[in-house]
């Protein structure tokens, strides 16, 4: 399979009609500067859905189904990545260059392991009480869950309740340490890198979370660590 070069897929990113192509699906009432409709994935009757122009992205309050204009493709019509750039690149009229074949990415096990972690720390922002700190804070910067939990920000707890998670989600304990998930302390034992922090996703131009710069909430150093 052939790569596309990065630069390219930002550039049919920002050319995408995002509300065409979403509206193309499901019945889209303009709320403000956003639209709203039924979730196409989980099936409400209510408007929870939403279409956010203005940060390209979509967003279920409901069940959370989330992303870009790529990810609305793959998982409405069940395409992989490439051919969603593939097809949307070709509504903009903007021309896909090839650079050469490749095979699997050594890196995609990292790649899963930062998605799965992403999804449980915003999963911990929401519901955890520990992370009440956190959405205590987010209430000082006038930001609430439905404006966070679109962007991808999320809760690392004390203790070593990610590293049970990551198990029973099967993510081995090596993948996790080069992903920079974990740290090993003198002793050789493995703990979380991220701990009693809030924590904002950081993305490579694919739009995968490749990391997290994170906030420590109370005591502790350092203040941001990324």
């Amino acid at each position: 399979m052939s790569l596309i070069p990065d630069d390219v897929i930002e550039q049919v990113r920002e050319a995408a009609d995002l509300v065409g192509i979403i509206g193309e699906h499901v019945e889209l009432k303009r709320t403000g500067s956003d639209y709203r409709a039924a979730c196409p994935f989980h099936g409400g009757a209510h408007r929870n859905f939403a279409v956010i122009p203005r940060k390209g992205m979509f967003y279920c309050f409901v069940c959370h189904a989330g992303g870009d204009v790529f990810t609305f493709l793959m998982k409405k019509l069940g395409m992989d990545y490439p051919s969603a750039v593939r097809e949307v690149a070709r509504r903009v009229g903007i021309a896909i260059p090839e650079r050469g074949p490749t095979g699997p990415d050594p890196r995609e096990p990292l790649y899963s392991a930062v998605a799965a972690a992403a999804d449980w720390f915003a999963r911990q922002l929401r519901d955890s009480p520990e992370a009440q700190i956190a959405r205590d804070y987010l209430k000082t910067r006038r930001l609430d869950l439905d404006t966070v939990l679109p962007l991808g920000l999320g809760y690392a707890p004390k203790g070593k309740a990610f590293l049970e998670a990551m198990k029973v989600l099967g993510v081995r304990d090596e993948v996790l340490l080069e992903a920079g998930l974990l740290a090993k302390r003198e002793d050789g034992t493995l703990a979380p890198r991220s701990r009693g922090r809030l924590l904002f996703p950081i993305h490579d131009l694919r739009g995968r979370v490749v990391g997290f710069g994170g906030r420590i909430l109370g005591e502790g150093e350092p203040k941001y660590l990324n």
